[in-house]
């Protein structure tokens, strides 16, 4: 059917006329519900942003802190030879007492061990010089310790008072002697070892005997100290000693407990 001229005028105006607003009933408004107010839509949706922010903090803090409680923790593992070169430190006490045992031979054994003695070479005279220090002081040493063993109000304090000035002039008797001896380059740390224990005996016994006199726990601390400088000097001294016996090719017998029996040149 024709359209008339008014009919045809009617329908440019239309086209003219600027588009209209989507429908309040348009589902791509208002995320998806027609009678929304998109003004409310967006507070709540906030809301519920803030909700799931405050929420996700404290379980992440959570699973922060059980991860870190179920971590096994790192344990710092020593070298089983780094106490050979530890400087121990010396509880202070009130009454002398030697320790048994700081530093424990390493040579102590089941069976005595002995070198071949086929061609096998003897100790020196000048460097067995050292060795039978050592090892009078040593056997010294352990009258001093079985008088600290005694609770001072039991100790005879006379006796105990003459077996260290005896002590000490035995040290000092030694350390005269050894400055006569002249020991072999191979010895040479040896002989350094004695002398360093000699003086580290006569120390601890002088200042003991100072304690007998003054009461001061000073003196009795600093005794302490020099009795623990000498326990380390017998296990240098005994870890080098049969190193030097074995590498050199000595001939000798290891007794166990820091004692040797040796060959000296005639």
């Amino acid at each position: 059917m024709k359209l008339t001229e008014t009919q045809r005028n009617f329908k440019k105006q239309m086209a003219n006329i600027k588009p209209k607003e989507k429908s309040i009933y348009d589902t791509g408004r208002s995320g998806g519900n027609p009678f929304r107010d998109e003004v409310k839509i967006k507070r709540e949706n906030h809301i519920v942003t803030r909700f799931i922010l405050f929420s996700i903090i404290p379980i992440s803090i959570w699973l922060i802190q059980f991860a870190i409680s179920h971590v096994a923790p790192t344990s710092t593992v020593k070298s089983p030879l780094a106490f050979a070169t530890t400087t121990t430190s010396v509880a202070k006490s009130s009454v002398p007492v030697e320790p048994t045992s700081v530093y424990p031979p390493t040579t102590s054994m089941s069976a005595p061990s002995v070198s071949n003695g086929a061609n096998k070479k003897p100790v020196s005279k000048a460097d067995a010089a050292y060795l039978d220090s050592f090892t009078l002081i040593s056997n010294n040493s352990e009258v001093i310790s079985k008088q600290n063993l005694i609770p001072v109000e039991q100790r005879d304090q006379s006796l105990y008072k003459a077996e260290l000035l005896n002590a000490i002039v035995l040290c000092d008797n030694e350390t005269k002697r050894l400055s006569r001896a002249k020991p072999s380059a191979v010895f040479k740390p040896i002989a350094t070892i004695t002398l360093e224990y000699i003086a580290s005996r006569r120390n601890a016994y002088k200042y003991y005997l100072d304690y007998i006199s003054t009461r001061n726990n000073s003196d009795n601390d600093l005794g302490n100290k020099y009795l623990t400088m000498g326990n380390q000097n017998v296990y240098d001294y005994t870890l080098l000693l049969t190193q030097i016996f074995e590498i050199n090719n000595y001939e000798y017998t290891d007794l166990g407990n820091g004692h040797w029996n040796y060959s000296v040149e005639k």
